[in-house]
């Protein structure tokens, strides 16, 4: 008995086509047809996910970009708006200004609680007096403090009895009182230009009852100028009259006024001319007015030379010499006239005129001629007579010239001028100073005026190494803002590009690889897709014709096992049929 082969290949085929129908949707059968020919084989490894025929990868068949790609453009796009966004925050981010400076530990302790209590940023520099804020809300926080009395400066004022006490004793009001008087007038002094800092000391006498009893109201003020500022003798003239107009019972020849550095502005008793004619009080005047003058052709040189060099630059002492004597001078000039006569300013003519007809002689008018017996003598009897005299006068006068001039005191007989300017000088500079000098101040040589200008440095005093240190510690929080600001820039968009630079990195890499197949499709086995993963060599036409025979064969026996653990009867009935041929 004979059984075809055909049906076995049939039935091999369909096998086949049973197994590799388990390795995806796309993949066509490998057994053999109704006829037992060899079936070609799929090529493996180009085939798509998802079992799609063409062995072309996703990205391929779509002309786009893949998930994974997606996504780093997407976080390179977030990556760079966030570097965006951050320049933008880092550019309305303010630096920091300075708020106050030159405070005393009370103000700069309060200023500091409002700024924590506002949620304000704030630093500190020069040991706490110097106060910084944002600089785009100095000028408001400025206002609020001022609303809220801070800084107080010179003390309190009247605010003190803003909150008063119902157990207050009437010394405790005075002492208040005399308070918030000082302070008040402290803040008022403080308003004028060059004042930096005042304190004034007001002490008043308990009310007596009798008035040879009452002793009068005393005051003290301390002064501390402005770096490189000084105060005009009419300027402290006013701080005097203000602070007498506003104490009751206070008058000026009570007053003393001095500066930080212990020189006497104003010392009690005056030293005004309207005081009295006395000698002492002329000579107090004449030495106020020496040196207001003297203090006046100072501040002509030092603003000059201040706005030149710059503030403390140089300094300047001016020397005058004043002649306060009252002079009166008369003097009569006369001058000579043409013709030598003079000037005639006066006429006198007197004209006399007699005339006689002649009259008969008589006696000559005495004793004879009145005694009887004295012999008389008779002259002969007159004719006619004429007399005329002309007197005539005239005055003359020369020309002469009176002048009568009163020299008030106060002359300059001399100036001297001495400036010392920071560093070494040259030459050429030296005479320019000298010559702007001479020109601010006036100098006439002729009259012996002087001027020196010397170059050397200076030394440091302890406000100047604070004012450095302070402008220091300024310049320096100037400097680490200016240089965070910089790193806010600049780091959003170095960090930007170093994203993107990756990112064309990471996509140059992605592009440079092969096509892998995608993902495994659910329910695909794994030793599938192994046997998909690479596309067979190429074969010449005896290779193929042996591997299809080859094929063939394991096909045929693989069916024949497949049959046999199958149908183990039909399996050896076909075998003994196969032992019986042979």
């Amino acid at each position: 008995m004979t059984l075809p082969l055909p049906q076995v290949g049939e039935q091999a085929g369909a096998a086949g086509q049973t197994r590799t129908g388990r390795a995806g949707r796309g993949d066509r059968a490998e057994g053999g047809g109704s006829s037992g020919e060899p079936v070609e084989p799929s090529r493996p490894g180009r085939t798509g996910d998802r079992g799609r025929p063409g062995g072309r990868s996703d990205r391929s068949n779509r002309g786009g970009l893949t998930t994974t790609q997606k996504i780093i453009i997407g976080v390179v796009a977030g990556g760079v708006f966030i570097a965006l966004i951050m320049l933008i925050v880092s550019n309305s981010t303010s630096d920091f200004a300075v708020l106050y400076s030159g405070l005393p530990p009370e103000d700069a302790g309060r200023i500091v609680e409002y700024l924590k209590e506002s949620g304000v940023k704030y630093k500190l520099s020069s040991g706490g007096s110097t106060v910084m804020a944002p600089s785009d809300r100095v000028y408001e926080l400025r206002m609020e403090l001022a609303s809220k009395g801070v800084p107080q400066g010179a003390g309190v004022g009247f605010e003190l009895f803003d909150k008063t006490s119902f157990g207050a004793t009437d010394f405790t009001q005075k002492v208040n009182y005399a308070r918030a008087l000082q302070g008040e007038l402290a803040r008022t002094i403080m308003a004028l230009n060059p004042v930096e800092l005042a304190r004034v000391h007001i002490v008043i006498p308990e009310e007596r009852l009798f008035s040879e009893q009452q002793k009068p109201t005393t005051a003290s003020i301390v002064l501390k100028l402005k770096p490189g500022a000084y105060i005009l003798d009419a300027q402290v003239r006013g701080v005097v009259n203000l602070a007498a107009s506003a104490v009751q019972g206070l008058s000026p020849e009570f007053i003393t006024v001095v500066d930080t550095d212990g020189n006497m502005l104003w010392r009690g008793g005056g030293g005004s001319l309207a005081q009295g004619p006395s000698t002492g009080a002329l000579t107090t005047a004449q030495l106020e007015a020496k040196m207001s003058f003297e203090q006046e052709m100072q501040r002509r040189v030092e603003t000059m030379l201040d706005r030149a060099l710059g503030i403390g630059k140089a300094v300047v002492r001016v020397y005058a010499d004043i002649n306060f004597d009252s002079t009166e001078r008369a003097s009569e000039i006369y001058q000579p006239v043409a013709g030598g006569l003079g000037i005639p300013i006066a006429e006198q003519t007197t004209e006399e005129q007699r005339r006689s007809d002649g009259p008969v002689a008589s006696g000559v008018a005495g004793t004879p001629t009145n005694v009887e017996g004295y012999p008389v003598v008779t002259g002969a009897a007159g004719g006619k007579s004429d007399y005329i005299r002309t007197d005539r006068t005239i005055n003359y006068e020369v020309s002469k010239v009176v002048e009568r001039a009163v020299i008030a005191p106060g002359k300059v007989e001399r100036i001297s001028v001495a400036t010392v300017v920071d560093g070494m000088l040259t030459q050429e500079r030296q005479e320019s100073i000298r010559q702007v000098i001479s020109a601010a101040v006036g100098i006439r040589p002729e009259r012996g005026d002087e001027i020196a200008v010397t170059g050397m440095e200076f030394a440091r005093s302890a406000d100047d190494v604070d004012m450095t240190l302070a402008e220091a510690d300024v310049a320096k929080a100037d400097r680490r803002s200016f240089i965070v600001r910089l790193v806010r820039i600049v780091t959003p968009i170095i960090l930007g590009f170093l994203i993107l630079i990756f990112a064309l990195s990471f996509l140059r890499f992605l592009r440079s690889r092969p096509d892998y197949a995608p993902e495994l499709a659910v329910g695909r086995r794994v030793d599938d897709v192994l046997a998909q993963e690479l596309p067979p060599p190429a074969l010449s036409p005896e290779q193929q014709k042996a591997r299809a025979e080859e094929k063939r064969r394991s096909e045929v026996r693989q069916s024949v096992e497949t049959l046999a653990r199958s149908k183990p009867a039909d399996a050896a009935k076909i075998l003994e049929t196969w032992m019986a041929e042979e």
